[in-house]
Order: C-alpha cells, then sequence, then structure tokens
C-alpha cells in the first residue's frame, strides 16, 4: 500500500508530506483547494507526461516522492530484483523531479529509472478510477477496456495483439505485391538494365574523388618536377647549395666555441637546421621518383574518369553516386523479387490469419464468459446506487479483425422492468451515468489485485442515500486494499477511515495548497461544513457527529 507522499513545488503545492494508513481514506475541501493535485501527482510518479507548468511559479524544479509498503509475495519484487532496483525492507520509494524547463528524471529505490519502468511498476500496485469515467461508458473502446480489465484478460489480448501485428505486415506486403505485378516487372528490367551498366565498369565507394585527386596531380607533372627539380639544386645539388654553406658556417663557429661558449646555442640551431634540410631534400628526391612523368598511367586515368562520367550521364546520377547507387539498386532488385513471389506471401498471409482467427475466437470466447459474471457484479451494486430494477448487459457485434479483437462490445442500458436494453450511450442520464460508472469501478476494483484503488471524484452527481452507499462501498472494498477517494460527499467522507483536508491560502500575492491530517474533532468540523457550507451551525455539527458514529 502508500504509506506517505511528499510533493514539494508542485503546482500550487509548496511542500507538504502526508502519512497514509490502510482501509479507507477520502480527501476533502473545497473547490479549487487542490485536492485532485494528489492524485495528479501519483499521476507523474506512475510515468504520466509531465508539463512544465506543474512546477510552482517562481521555483526551478518540482520534486515528488511516493514510499509503499509491499507484501513479500507481490510478484513486483522479482521485477525490482530482475532490474537490480530492489529496496530495504520491502519497501518501494518512488521518486521524481521535474525542471521548469521541462526536464524530467525519474528514480525507483535511488536508482534512475524510464517512465515505462515506473508505468510498469506502479501498474501492479495502484489503479485510478477518474472522475471522467461516466462519460468514457459510452464508447465502445471503453466497454471493451473494463470487461478486459476486469476479466484479467492481459495475455490473450497480448498474444493477439502480437498475431494480428504479424498478420497485418503480411497484408500490407500482400498488397504491395498484388499492385506491383504489373509495374513490378518493368521496374525489375529496368533495374537489371542499370546494374548490367554498373557491373561493367565496377565502380568502387570514392572512387571519383580519388581519381580526380590523382589526374589532377598527373595533368601538373611538369610543373611539379621543375619545382622539386630547382629546389634540390638550390639545397644539395648545385653549385655552392644551401646544405655546403651551412656544413661551412657550423665548421667556423665550432672553432670558436673555446673563445666563446655561448656561442653553441647558435650552433646547435644552425645544426638542426642543416639536419631539417638533409631531410627535406631525402623527401624532395621520394618526391621526384614519384612525381617523373607517366604517360601511360595518365592515359588509363583519363580513360577511367570517362567511362564513369559517361556511366553515370547515362543513367542520370552524379558519378560520385555510381557506388553506392549500385547497392541501393540490388536491394530494391531483392525486395521487388521477394514481393513479386505472390504465391508464397499468399500462403503465408492464409496461415498467419487462421491464427489469428484461431485468437481471436478464444478471445471472444472468453471475453464472453467474462461479461456474464461482470454484469452479474455490477448489477448487484446498482439497487444500493438507486437504481433498483436497472439492468446493465454487454452487447457482442461481429466486426473483421482489428488490433483489439473480432468483435465490437458496448453497453447495454435497461433503466428498469420491462424496458427494452438499449444502447447505453443513447439511454441513460447523466446522474445514471455516474453511478452506473461507480458500480462498474467497484466491481472492478472487487476483481482487481493491486493494493491501492484511487478514485478521484467518482462519485460526482449523486448524493443523499446514494452517496450513504457509495461511501459503504469504499469502506468495504477498504477492509481488503487500500482505496484513496478525492470528494465532495459528505456521506461519503463519514464512511472512512482517515481523512485528509485540503486548504487553499494566498501569501505574498501567491496561491498555496496545504494538506491537513484531520482528527476526530476536525472531522467533525469539516463534514459539518461539507453539510452546511459556509457557515458551520450547531444543527450541521450535531448532524456530522451522528454520520461519523453510522459508519460501519
Amino acid at each position: 500500500m502508500l504509506s506517505s507522499l511528499h510533493l514539494r513545488d508542485f503546482v500550487i503545492v509548496a511542500e507538504t508530506s502526508i502519512q497514509l494508513t490502510g482501509g479507507f481514506t477520502v480527501f476533502t475541501g473545497e473547490t479549487g483547494a487542490g485536492k485532485s493535485l494528489l492524485i495528479d501527482a501519483l499521476g507523474l510518479l506512475s510515468g504520466e507526461r509531465a508539463d512544465p507548468k506543474m512546477v510552482r511559479p517562481g521555483s526551478k524544479r518540482a520534486e515528488l516522492a511516493a514510499r509503499f509498503e509491499i507484501d513479500p509475495q507481490h510478484p513486483v519484487h522479482q521485477d525490482l530484483r530482475d532490474a537490480d532496483m530492489e529496496g530495504d525492507d520491502g519497501e518501494l520509494l518512488l521518486r521524481r523531479t521535474l525542471d521548469a524547463d521541462g526536464r524530467s528524471k525519474a528514480y525507483i529505490n535511488g536508482h534512475p529509472a524510464t517512465m515505462q519502468q515506473l508505468r510498469e511498476l506502479t501498474g501492479q500496485l495502484i489503479t485510478t478510477h477518474g472522475q471522467h469515467a461516466s462519460i468514457a461508458l459510452t464508447s465502445s473502446e471503453s466497454a471493451r477496456a473494463w470487461l478486459d480489465r476486469y476479466g484479467s484478460h492481459h495475455d490473450l489480448i497480448l498474444a493477439y495483439g502480437k498475431s494480428f501485428d504479424h498478420y497485418s505486415q503480411l497484408r500490407e506486403r500482400f498488397d504491395q505485391a498484388t499492385s506491383m505485378q504489373a509495374q513490378g516487372q518493368t521496374r525489375l528490367e529496368q533495374l537489371q538494365w542499370m546494374l548490367d551498366s554498373l557491373q561493367e565498369i565496377q565502380p568502387k565507394a570514392n572512387e571519383w574523388a580519388q581519381i580526380q585527386a590523382e589526374h589532377h596531380r598527373l595533368s601538373h607533372g611538369e610543373k611539379l618536377l621543375e619545382a622539386i627539380h630547382s629546389t634540390l639544386d638550390q639545397c644539395v645539388d648545385g653549385d655552392d647549395p644551401i646544405l655546403s654553406r651551412l656544413h661551412r658556417m657550423i665548421s667556423k663557429l665550432a672553432q670558436l666555441l673555446d673563445v666563446d661558449p655561448a656561442l653553441k646555442a647558435s650552433l646547435e640551431l644552425i645544426d638542426n637546421a642543416r639536419i631539417q634540410l638533409e631531410e627535406a631534400s631525402q623527401q624532395l628526391r621520394d618526391d621526384l621518383e614519384r612525381a617523373e612523368a607517366d604517360p601511360a598511367r595518365y592515359a588509363e586515368i583519363e580513360a577511367r574518369m570517362s567511362i564513369l562520367y559517361q556511366t553515370a550521364r547515362k543513367l542520370r546520377i552524379a558519378p560520385e553516386e555510381l557506388a553506392e547507387r549500385q547497392q541501393a539498386y540490388l536491394e530494391e532488385q531483392r525486395a521487388l523479387e521477394q514481393l513479386s513471389d505472390l504465391a508464397e506471401i499468399e500462403k503465408q498471409l492464409s496461415k498467419a490469419f487462421d491464427a489469428l482467427q484461431t485468437l481471436g475466437l478464444s478471445l471472444r470466447a472468453k471475453r464472453k464468459q467474462t461479461a456474464d459474471s461482470f454484469s452479474a457484479s455490477v448489477n448487484a451494486l446498482l439497487p444500493a446506487l438507486g437504481l433498483p430494477k436497472a439492468r446493465l448487459s454487454l452487447d457482442f457485434e461481429a466486426i473483421e479483425a482489428q488490433a483489439h479483437g473480432i468483435d465490437r462490445v458496448n453497453f447495454l442500458w435497461q433503466a428498469h422492468a420491462g424496458a427494452q436494453a438499449r444502447l447505453l450511450a443513447k439511454t441513460s442520464s447523466g446522474g445514471e451515468l455516474s453511478r452506473i460508472a461507480l458500480a462498474i469501478s467497484t466491481a472492478s476494483a472487487q476483481s482487481n489485485p493491486t493494493p491501492t484503488l484511487i478514485f478521484d471524484e467518482a462519485d460526482a452527481g449523486v448524493g443523499g442515500a446514494v452517496g450513504q452507499a457509495i461511501g459503504e462501498l469504499m469502506r468495504d472494498l477498504g477492509q481488503t486494499r487500500q482505496v484513496l477517494c478525492v470528494t465532495h460527499l459528505p456521506q461519503v467522507a463519514s464512511q472512512a477511515h482517515q481523512q485528509f483536508k485540503v486548504l487553499k491560502r494566498e501569501q505574498d500575492g501567491l496561491t498555496y495548497s496545504d494538506v491537513q491530517t484531520l482528527d476526530t474533532e476536525d472531522r467533525t468540523e469539516e463534514i459539518a461544513r461539507m453539510l452546511g457550507g459556509k457557515e458551520i451551525t450547531t444543527t450541521t455539527r450535531l448532524a456530522a457527529r451522528e454520520m461519523l458514529k453510522l459508519k460501519g
């Protein structure tokens, strides 16, 4: 279960820490005080996408942390061990930071973590039923999702999804092959002609740049020879060359070292120049051998450049692209040859469709089996919610295989005995939708293995005796797991084992939200406020005390 939550510089929360217990816990407070911010914080700690606007104005960073106490037998421990993220004493610490510039970091037991790791981990620990659940009930996607959540169909859905992806890929290949059957042969012939042209000349990677450089050097061979010969004459081969003069300088200075030892530094510098000049001369002789005129090689280079240029022009590409295009044409040719094998692809497609259909039928059977139990669980809760004769059921409509299965699933609603069951979206009122959503959430929660259930204003739009029933339902759920609920109803709040009040205040022109743990007397005042509004009277306090006494 969630044992503590710490927030700092989050939206309008400067800093707050709350300690939570098991059972049923409620968060109450005035509208706009920031009650749902606690749910939002848990959402971020569960890997939801962050928004820089969630950082409190004037702050550089928001920090969120949640601590969980986990049963030693819970499978999440194995996931933590596999990721080398196991904590101490069976606890789990989640932390997330959000910078004002949009950067976000997450940690699991002090180890850096990805958003995917957060989602996978908290998905085993928290289930949230949002305040807009009633709106979503009217869609087929929502009905299917609730049914699958209730029946724990995850493994079968995953297997079906992989099979559907495989079938879809083969279907795309088949469609491509079919559409290219006529034009593909023409393209293959064109590719073969281009590849034959390239095969004749066998272009190499970077060949055009290399051959251009060599051609440029050979075309200036006479100038190179003249410059090298001239330099060698001046340095070593001509009359009184520089190297000979350096030798004489060195000899004269060496004879005068005993007269002035300070000349040694100058002597060494001149001697270094001699050494450098000797090395340069040797390098120039090597350059001379390489620069010797080679008419045959020059003709060979010109011929190669010509054929490369002519082939590139024929294929309407740049000469430097020849080798790269040859490889691309080969890959395209192989792909087209594979696509052209329609019979083999069709065989694979048929096999994939059979496998998909088998999984689809299994998923349909599983869903229909679950639908009866799911409807019964929901309908058993409806009388307490003021809908004694109403009935919810699920309708299955066969469709072409989709990513989610081979059926469209819809909620059907029968508002009273004898009424015709019709699509929920077309028959129920807003007030009914809120109660139906709560019944579905509660029924799903009863079959859900996650230790912490969160209801964010799931009781909106109801009150009175129905509110009392909602509170009792959540209190019953709290007997076996932790239930957290944001509520405006005193009937719900009075049933809680633990209550927090969220308050909004202003300071120095800024708005802040604080969380207060309520004791028995504080709870009486808060429930009286929820009953009576702005002015709390003796009557509302008495009513609040009575409600607290009546909790189960």
